[in-house]
């Protein structure tokens, strides 16, 4: 007698991944269902996808620990390639494979390279159904929806074949790290809308598609007040009111853009009190040349 079916399911978030498995197990019980998710978050830092996956992922092991100068009470210590291999592992040995993507940047990264590493580690990925969530109930990402909305939200969606080489051609537009790659790939290619939203915020990142600055220094500086306040005072308004929609940008990659800004010289846009490795206990404000460049690139004041 034939036993369970083995389902996996593929997502960005941790979050969203929790919440996923609370609902296979609720309305898919006769499933053997695992849900996977990364720890990593592929549109900050290199993307070395030329060599092997083992590479790659020290790579990106480097990176993350490199953030640790920002946050004292951080260790990014966990093994990304044994969370990589285990997924190769587990799609190999499953019945039915499907990959969920909301219209963030996050998602978007995640898929084309996730999907990248698994061809290069002999993973027929032409065998992997796509799921793709839109619209104002995920505008957060998959993270922030409860239980019951994600049951709504899955049930109203359909899985459709993936098509590998629109994924292939995404993820070398992407891992060059370069605006115009990716404004090239949206003009060139007839891609889903939640790609299309997705890449759009991702543009905004590089001043020369943002009115000559970049979002990540826009939101600080909106943020920012001529008076002292806690550093994560000023990073958590620049995450929620000041990002683009679809871009879902971390405190410590803000924080550590902050710091990077109370160091430009000779004129600072902030200035710090306190360790600038503690986030919550440093406190920030904008000097008189972060105020000028507020002005001076009509930056909307949060």
């Amino acid at each position: 007698m034939r036993g369970k079916l083995k389902y996996t399911v593929l997502t960005h978030c941790l979050s969203a991944a929790g919440t996923l498995r609370q609902m296979f197990g609720k309305v898919k019980p006769e499933w053997e269902t695992r849900v996977f998710a990364s720890y990593d978050e592929y549109s900050h830092g290199p993307l070395p996808l030329s060599g092997a996956s083992r590479d790659f992922f020290l790579q990106r092991q480097a990176f993350w620990q490199s953030l640790d100068l920002y946050d004292a009470d951080a260790a990014h210590d966990f093994d990304l390639t044994d969370e990589h291999i285990s997924l190769v592992e587990e799609i190999k040995a499953s019945d039915l494979v499907e990959i969920c993507v909301s219209d963030s940047v996050q998602d978007v990264f995640y898929a084309a390279v996730t999907l990248r590493l698994l061809a290069d580690d002999g993973v027929d990925i032409t065998g992997i159904l796509a799921r793709y969530f839109g619209g104002c109930q995920v505008k957060w990402g998959l993270g922030a929806l409860r239980l019951e909305e994600m049951e709504d939200l899955y049930g109203a969606s359909n899985a459709e074949p993936l098509d590998a080489q629109l994924f292939g051609d995404l993820c070398r537009a992407v891992s060059q790290g370069s605006g115009e790659a990716v404004r090239n790939f949206i003009n060139e290619r007839n891609t889903a809308p939640v790609f299309v939203k997705a890449l759009s915020s991702y543009l905004l990142r590089f001043p020369q598609f943002n009115g000559g600055l970049g979002s990540i220094d826009r939101a600080l500086l909106g943020a920012g007040t001529d008076q002292m306040k806690k550093s994560a005072y000023t990073i958590g308004s620049a995450m929620a009111k000041g990002m683009p929609e679809h871009d879902h940008i971390g405190d410590l990659i803000l924080f550590k853009r902050l710091v990077e800004l109370c160091g430009v010289t000779p004129d600072p846009w902030f200035r710090f009190e306190g360790d600038p490795r503690r986030m919550r206990s440093c406190s920030v404000r904008l000097t008189e040349s972060g105020l000028k460049a507020r002005a001076r690139y009509s930056v909307q004041v949060l």
